[in-house]
This record gives structure tokens, C-alpha cells and sequence, in this order.
């Protein structure tokens, strides 16, 4: 499947492919294992009952016994079916409030860092700024300033996503996963220093006129900024400056590799959707051939639908803060506004903007898990 973002060259980069298979792989400590989406909550409050319940009392007591027990044999769903249905529910949800939080942190990390592309070697190297359209200033921006003003962003992003979070349950689960996935970026999948590494890889992407040496010298810098701006960002975090929530975690850590931003999307809705399967599998609802099954048929279509809708969503309707505050900067400067007007300027941004939840329910369960009596997961 091609999204609108999605270019020839990168559906067929080696290096993207390898590194999409790296970060598939189901052993990686990334801090989902503890976490169920919900889906723990949903079924202990009966909502993947294989009887659906008489909404209508009236008409179920017009029913016979043997009427009404034809009735429920003919309406059952299988626990499959369930699941199937509050995946669809719920990857929905987690991609309207998450989605925009991958795509502005990936978009924040991304322009910063030095391009590896080719065509944009002479830009950046006269000053044009990093590989995502950064800024084009006539003097190039200091570095140690620059990892300071990115870091800083991610940490304003960051809290916004805090604050739309709804209740403790998903905020505990969203900042383990993230801290984790920082820590598995740090010492599983940066570039380790070993002797003759460098000099061997990535020779596929040079040029005439020396191409190779300014490739590897562009691949080291982009290298070292993605770990200063990495490592500021959990400084921030273990100081209590920043949650680091997953959506945000994911999306930097997927711009520092190299990760499209397609693609980091799109792998951030599987590995959750994979996630709530193998929780199901381990809450003995459905087994593991029928997770395999529904991980490739329905999910697929789930995970795909939800996808696009977060890829094409246009950039004003993204949680952008540099755009936010151009925004509002241009609101408070506008003289034909009334105060109320003023006042009430954060209701017409809000409205149809940023993240917002497609299910009540699902976060009304979540919010819940701490009050059954046993559970196997934190939520």
C-alpha cells in the first residue's frame, strides 16, 4: 500500500527495510508487554460477552422461552468477533490522540538534523539549515543552540500531551512505554563504536567528486545531533521537566534513525495493535493461530485505515507549537476582535484541531483498571 507521503525511493531504501525489520522484532524491550490498551478492563466489565444483552425489555418479554433462546443462538458473537470490534474501537481512538504527537515530534527532530539525502548536501552545507526545512537563516544557528531550542519543543509537545491524556491508567502506561523506548534508542539501537564500522557502511549512497567521504562525514554529524538531542531529552525527563510519553518518544526516536515519516506512523499503529493481540493471547480470550489470523486480516485493514487518516491530515490540523503560537500571536495582535472574542479564541482553534477521543467508553474502562479486584496488567 502507498501513502501520500510515501516516495519510490524509500519503499525500496535497503536501509529502511532493515531497519523496519529491526524494529518488528517482538523481543524488544519496549515496555509494551505490561500494557493491554484497555482491553483487560473491557472484558472484566463484560463487554466481550459472546450474549449481547436485551437493550429492549419489552420486546424481550413478548419472547417465548424457546423464541428467546432461538434469539440469542442466532445473535452470539465469537470472542474473536469482540476482540476484532473493540480493536477497531480502540486503534481508532489511539490514532486520533496520538497520531498528530508522532507526526509534529518526528517533524521537530527530523528538521533539525543534517539530511542525508544527496540533492541536499549542498543546501545544508552553505547554511541552508537541517534536511526537513529548518530555518533559513543567512548565519547557520549555533548547535549547542540549536539542541537546545529542539530539546525545548519536544518538552512543550511533550506536556501538551500530557494534558490531553484523560486519566492516570493511560498517562502511567503512555510514559513507561516512552521512557522505555528512550532507553532501548540509547543502548540497543544507536551506532556502537566498533573499530572499521563506519568505514565499511552506507557506500551505496555516494557520488562523484568525493561523495562517499561527504556522505559518511554528513551520516557522523546527523549521528552525533540525534544523540545530543536524545540525551537532553531524558535529561529533561529524569529532572521532571518532561513525561515522556510514548507517542512523542516514538516519533523522535524514529526521526534520529532515519525512519520516514509514513512509515514511523504506520509502524507506531502496528506494533499497538500487535500489542493489544498478544495481550488478548495472554488474557486466554482468543490463542495464538487466531491472533495470527486476525493480526493479518482485519488488522489489517484497521491498522491501514487509521493510518492514512493520521498521513493526511494537513499540517494546520497538526499539534505543531511553533504554528500554534504564530497562531495565537496573531489572535492577541488582532485589533477587530472583541475581548470576549479574544477570550474565547481557544474554543475555534480546539474545535476540529488536535487530538480528541472517538470513544468514551474505551477511556471510562481504562480509567477503571485499577478498581477490579485482580489484573494482570498496569492497563
Amino acid at each position: 500500500m502507498t501513502y501520500p507521503n510515501s516516495s519510490t525511493s524509500s519503499l525500496s531504501d535497503p536501509s529502511e527495510v532493515h531497519l523496519l525489520y529491526v524494529l518488528l522484532d517482538s523481543n524488544l524491550p519496549t515496555g509494551g508487554f505490561v500494557s493491554s490498551s484497555g482491553l483487560e478492563s473491557f472484558a472484566k466489565h463484560g463487554f466481550l460477552s459472546t450474549i449481547p444483552p436485551f437493550y429492549d425489555t419489552e420486546a424481550a418479554s413478548d419472547l417465548s422461552d424457546e423464541k428467546r433462546s432461538n434469539h440469542v443462538s442466532t445473535s452470539k458473537r465469537s470472542i474473536s468477533e469482540g476482540v476484532v470490534d473493540f480493536a477497531r474501537a480502540e486503534v481508532e481512538n489511539y490514532a486520533c490522540t496520538t497520531g498528530g504527537f508522532v507526526s509534529d515530534s518526528w517533524m521537530i527532530v527530523n528538521d533539525a538534523l543534517p539530511s542525508a539525502s544527496t540533492s541536499s548536501w549542498q543546501t545544508a552545507e552553505s547554511g541552508g539549515g537541517g534536511g526537513g526545512g529548518g530555518r533559513q537563516n543567512s548565519q547557520p544557528e549555533d548547535e549547542d543552540d540549536l539542541v537546545s531550542r529542539i530539546v525545548n519543543d519536544v518538552i512543550a509537545l511533550d506536556r501538551y500531551n500530557e494534558a490531553t491524556l484523560l486519566s492516570h491508567v493511560a498517562r502511567r502506561s503512555s510514559k513507561a512505554q516512552g521512557v522505555a523506548m528512550l532507553t532501548l534508542y540509547t543502548r540497543g539501537l544507536s551506532e556502537p563504536e566498533l573499530s572499521g564500522l563506519n568505514e565499511d557502511g552506507d557506500n551505496d549512497h555516494g557520488s562523484s567528486e568525493g561523495g562517499d567521504d561527504l556522505y559518511r562525514d554528513r551520516m557522523r554529524k546527523r549521528r552525533e545531533m540525534a544523540k545530543r538531542i536524545v540525551d537532553g531529552y531524558k535529561r529533561s525527563i529524569r529532572k521532571g521537566d518532561s513525561p515522556g510519553h510514548l507517542a512523542v518518544c516514538w516519533g523522535v526516536i524514529t526521526a534520529c534513525l532515519g525512519l520516514s515519516l509514513d512509515r514511523s506512523i504506520h509502524l507506531h499503529l502496528f506494533l499497538h495493535a500487535r500489542s493489544l493481540l498478544s495481550s488478548a493471547v495472554r488474557l486466554n480470550l482468543i490463542g495464538p493461530y487466531a491472533s495470527s489470523q486476525l493480526l493479518l486480516h482485519p488488522f489489517k485493514r484497521i491498522i491501514e485505515d487509521q493510518t492514512l487518516k493520521v498521513i493526511s491530515m494537513n499540517t494546520s490540523e497538526h499539534y505543531n507549537i511553533k504554528d500554534r503560537r504564530h497562531v495565537h500571536n496573531n489572535n492577541d495582535n488582532n485589533p477587530n476582535e472583541t475581548a470576549e472574542d479574544q477570550f474565547w479564541t481557544w474554543a475555534d482553534d480546539a474545535e476540529g484541531e488536535g487530538p480528541y477521543t472517538t470513544w468514551p467508553l474505551g477511556e471510562i474502562l481504562t480509567a477503571r483498571h485499577d478498581l477490579q479486584h485482580s489484573r494482570i496488567f498496569n492497563s
